[in-house]
C-alpha cells in the first residue's frame, strides 16, 4: 500500500506540473458534483482463521473538482455514503450474526483522461477512509471508527456536455479503528484488517469554468 502511495503521489504531481505548465487557453477548472448507488458491495475480515463477511448497496454522493487540460484532468474526490452490513456465509456471534450501520467518508486524489469523446477514463488513490459505526453491533460500539486507504478505477460517457453516466469499482482497506471512549486508534493486527469492494454506478453534471 505505501509503494503505490508513492507511485500515485509522484503520477499526480508529474501530471499536475505538466497540466499547469502548458499555456494553453482551454486550460479550465472542473467541478463535477455526483449522485451514486453503491452495488455488489463486499466486505470480510480474518478473525482467528475464520474469514466473516458482509454484503451491502446503498446511495453515495460527493464531487469531483481539479484542473482539466487537453483531455488530462487531475484533482480530487469527496464523497459521503450511509451503509447497513448485512452478515453472510458463517454467523459469528457479536461478529456478523446482525446488521451493522455505519456512515463513511471518503476523500482522495483522481487523475483521468478522456480518450475520445464522450467516453474518459479515471483513477482514484483515497488518502483517507473514515467509517463510523452508527449502532453497537458487532465488534465495536457506536461511535468507533474504522480508518483506511483504498483505490478506485472508472468510465464515464458524456450524454450531454453538463450530464454524464458512469461505472466504478472502489477497494478500501480499513487497519486502524479509534475507540471513540477513549479517544486512542490503534492498528488492526496483520491478517485482521477489514476489506471492502464495490460498484458505483452514478450521474455526475460536470461544470467547467
Amino acid at each position: 500500500m505505501l509503494r503505490l502511495t508513492y507511485i500515485f503521489a509522484l503520477l499526480f504531481s508529474l501530471l499536475t506540473i505538466q497540466m499547469i505548465s502548458v499555456r494553453d487557453l482551454s486550460a479550465s477548472i472542473i467541478f463535477e458534483p455526483f449522485l451514486a448507488y453503491t452495488f455488489g458491495g463486499n466486505v470480510d475480515q480474518a478473525i482467528d482463521g475464520t474469514i466473516f463477511t458482509w454484503e451491502y448497496s446503498a446511495p453515495t454522493y460527493g464531487f469531483r473538482t481539479g484542473y482539466y487540460n487537453t483531455g488530462f484532468m487531475v484533482g480530487v474526490q469527496f464523497d459521503l455514503v450511509t451503509e447497513t452490513w448485512e452478515g453472510t456465509g458463517y454467523r459469528g456471534a457479536d461478529i456478523n450474526d446482525t446488521s451493522q450501520e455505519l456512515g463513511g467518508q471518503n476523500f482522495g486524489l483522481f487523475f483521468g483522461y478522456q480518450l475520445v469523446p464522450p467516453v474518459r477514463f479515471w483513477g482514484n488513490y483515497y488518502l483517507s477512509n473514515r467509517y463510523n459505526k452508527k449502532d453497537d453491533q458487532g465488534l465495536y460500539s457506536r461511535g468507533d471508527t474504522y480508518i483506511g486507504m483504498g483505490f478506485s478505477f472508472g468510465v464515464g460517457y458524456a450524454i450531454w456536455s453538463f450530464l454524464a453516466v458512469n461505472l466504478e469499482y472502489r477497494g478500501f482497506t480499513f487497519n486502524q479503528i479509534k475507540i471513540a471512549t477513549e479517544k486512542r486508534t490503534y492498528n488492526l493486527d496483520a491478517g485482521r484488517e477489514i476489506h471492502l469492494s464495490e460498484f458505483l454506478l452514478s450521474v455526475s453534471f460536470p461544470i467547467i469554468f
